[in-house]
């Protein structure tokens, strides 16, 4: 189906949700067989909506052009800000207790609670923190200002240097055993292993990785393209061929990437598509 400019997207088990940065709005359509019909607005209005996730009670996303994560419930009821003042907010993730964020203004990753109170600092003084991803225990972090990948535990404590002189890393995804990011100026997705060690070459040549997924023994991202040349990749890990499972015309620009169990979703936001693939 088709909008104007999707930029991220998520998903559960019966819609996929959208943001569109320029139309500033935040909307859900329908992925059930029988259960089709137009998509649904859940929020207009926003200030350049670029980061987006959800729960089984909300949608959460983060606004780059005033700094705010705000949170929708899905059954009903007005957007509401979670957290303020985040300036240029990238990046948004949640788990049960937390929704976390980075502000790369000023250089810091925070959370706020579900439940409501202020936002807390969990590392400051970051180079850009940009994008992130979480796992059980921990946040994992881009820098595209100082060319690192971090860790942050949850319970707090300085961050760990996963990776460092990464050329302006992007997107990441973590899953039990490695964490992946993107570095679309150089081509290239990299991985290191959760326990240690140095930084691997996983896909390389790329377009320009921007968005990436981790599927057990997959990996999944997509090249974004200001020229229209993008394309939605698959490699085996530990070290196979990356595959172009679509590419343009069909994924001019594709940019937010989500799996479900049998598919793949993502936006192409210079056509105003959501493709629906199956792996």
């Amino acid at each position: 189906f088709q909008i104007d400019h999707p930029l991220a997207v998520a998903a559960d088990s019966r819609f996929v949700y959208f943001t569109d940065d320029v139309a500033g709005s935040v909307s859900r359509h329908r992925l059930v067989a029988g259960e089709g019909g137009p998509f649904e607005v859940l929020a207009l209005g926003e200030a350049g909506p670029v980061a987006l996730a959800v729960d089984g009670d909300s949608a959460y996303w983060a606004n780059q052009a005033d700094g705010t994560i705000r949170r929708r419930a899905l059954a009903a009821g007005p957007p509401v800000t979670l957290a303020d003042g985040q300036a240029g907010a990238s990046a948004v993730a949640v788990d049960g207790a937390f929704v976390y964020f980075t502000a790369p203004g000023a250089g810091a990753v925070r959370r706020a609670p579900l439940a409501g109170g202020p936002p807390e600092t969990l590392a400051s003084g970051l180079g850009g923190p940009a994008h992130l991803a979480l796992d059980a225990t921990s946040v994992y972090v881009t820098c595209a200002g100082d060319g690192t990948v971090l860790r942050i535990d949850k319970a707090g404590g300085k961050p760990t240097t996963l990776a460092s002189g990464q050329p302006q890393p992007g997107g990441v995804a973590v899953d039990g055993t490695r964490v992946c990011w993107g570095l679309r100026a150089a081509g290239q997705v990299r991985c290191v292993a959760l326990a240690g060690g140095a930084a691997a070459v996983v896909a390389d040549g790329q377009a320009g990785p921007d968005t990436l997924a981790l599927d057990g023994d997959a990996l999944y991202f997509t090249n974004a393209s200001d020229t229209g040349d993008g394309s939605v990749v698959r490699v085996a890990l530990p070290g196979g061929p990356a595959v172009t499972l679509l590419a343009s015309p069909f994924g001019a620009d594709p940019r937010g990437l989500v799996l479900d169990g049998v598919s793949l979703m993502f936006a192409d936001h210079a056509s105003g598509i959501i493709w629906r693939l199956a792996r």
